[in-house]
């Protein structure tokens, strides 16, 4: 008997001294790692892919072993708490992402450390940003919305500021790629494509709406058609959330817009038109209408564009499909000037013009005008994707502060 007590006094005694040093060899936080923070809102898609697409970018620089948590704006306190649990170790790395103006206010509760890059990125500028000297590292703007007294407001010794011609993204050549191979079956086979996305309504930055009209629409069927019946072409044709979403005689927000499977009025109008010049659905063009709910067509006919070399025309109103598409389908893509553009949009376009990356196309009454990018534009830098030329911004702050 007293043989057998002393055999199990040995194996727990040998049990106790492997679970100790298995704990110990797995620590935590282990000093020496790198952490990626990502704080967006998720109610806003816009803003949660330009935080993913920098971060997607980063991907490719830092090292296999990073740790990624993503948060949400509403879970401040945890995402502040895991910065000061696994970043107190100052040996440890940590980047920090965020994006728009409702996240400033938790990034300014954050103090700066050596072992942290704070990042923020916007497609405008607000009153708020200013807070954002010296305690972010880089800041991302587009450099249309660039004046000299957001440089004096923003720039200092500490905070780099990022100009971009187009805005951070999360769509990429691959992507498109791989929606056209999964699902491009579902398309009408074709020689050559022809993609346009129809515009919507927009709001100015005091919150007036500018609407994308039925008579635009007409206007812009009648400007692609010949081209369809010339080139023998397919016309794809894209809408979006914010196509027909008012009635524009009372201003009142439809709220079955792209919800009650009917096609809304706008769509309709170029449609019809496109009928009245004498194109057949099916035959010369598919509407691959946008529904709540429903997966969007929007990449697989973006693949479908870059596997035939196709043309696609979008909406001068849609910042982030403007930039999705100049930097998927490099030298492929027109943006047309619509009622529907505010300040800020009337300066995007021509700064992505102005760095080669799309065409403009220009509307007077029915009269068209197409202004083609220069093809040895003089900002070849900026042509580059948004989150490229960020994530180098963030990845040069980082080893200046390592180094330093």
């Amino acid at each position: 008997m007293n043989h057998f007590f002393k055999k199990i006094g040995v194996f727990l005694v040998a049990f106790l001294l492997i679970t100790t040093s298995a704990v110990q060899a797995t620590p935590a936080v282990q000093a020496g790692q790198t952490f990626l923070y990502l704080l967006y809102d998720g109610t806003r898609a816009g803003e949660k892919n330009q935080v993913l697409g920098v971060a997607n970018a980063l991907d490719k620089l830092l090292p296999k072993s990073t740790v990624r948590k993503e948060f949400d704006l509403k879970d401040r306190e945890a995402f502040l708490s895991a910065i000061d649990k696994n970043l107190a170790e100052s040996q440890n790395k940590g980047i920090i992402i965020a994006a728009e103006a409702g996240s400033i206010a938790v990034l300014t509760q954050l103090k700066p450390r050596p072992n942290i890059v704070i990042v923020h990125s916007s497609h405008q500028y607000t009153k708020d940003h200013a807070s954002l000297r010296n305690v972010a590292d880089v800041v991302a703007l587009p450099q249309y919305v660039i004046t000299r007294e957001i440089l004096e407001a923003l720039q200092s010794p500490y905070t780099v500021l990022v100009q971009t011609a187009g805005v951070p993204h999360n769509l990429s050549p691959r992507d498109i790629q791989a929606a056209y191979e999964k699902d491009g079956r579902n398309l009408p086979s074709a020689p050559s494509y022809l993609g346009v996305i129809l515009g919507g309504d927009a709001e100015t930055p005091d919150k007036k709406i500018l609407y994308y009209t039925e008579e635009e629409a007409r206007q812009l069927a009648g400007y692609i058609a010949p081209q369809i019946r010339g080139e023998k072409t397919h016309l794809l044709i894209l809408n979006g959330p914010r196509t027909g979403k008012h009635n524009q005689k009372t201003g009142e927000l439809i709220a079955t817009s792209h919800r009650d499977g009917r096609v809304d009025a706008v769509t309709a109008a170029f449609v019809k038109a496109l009928k009245t010049h004498g194109l057949t659905p099916g035959q010369d063009f598919t509407l691959l209408d946008f529904h709540f709910g429903q997966p969007s067509a929007y990449p697989v006919v973006l693949g479908a564009l870059k596997a035939k070399k196709g043309r696609i025309l979008v909406a001068g109103e849609s910042t982030s499909m403007v930039s999705e598409t100049a930097d998927c389908l490099p030298g492929l893509v027109t943006a047309y000037i619509n009622g529907a553009m505010n300040e800020n949009h009337r300066k995007h376009c021509p700064s992505e013009h102005a760095a080669g990356r799309v065409n403009i196309l220009e509307n007077q009454g029915g009269n068209w005008k197409l202004v083609e990018a220069a093809a040895n534009a003089h900002n070849v830098g900026a042509s580059r994707p948004a989150t490229q030329i960020i994530a180098e911004a963030i990845m040069k702050r980082l080893g200046e502060k390592i180094s330093g």
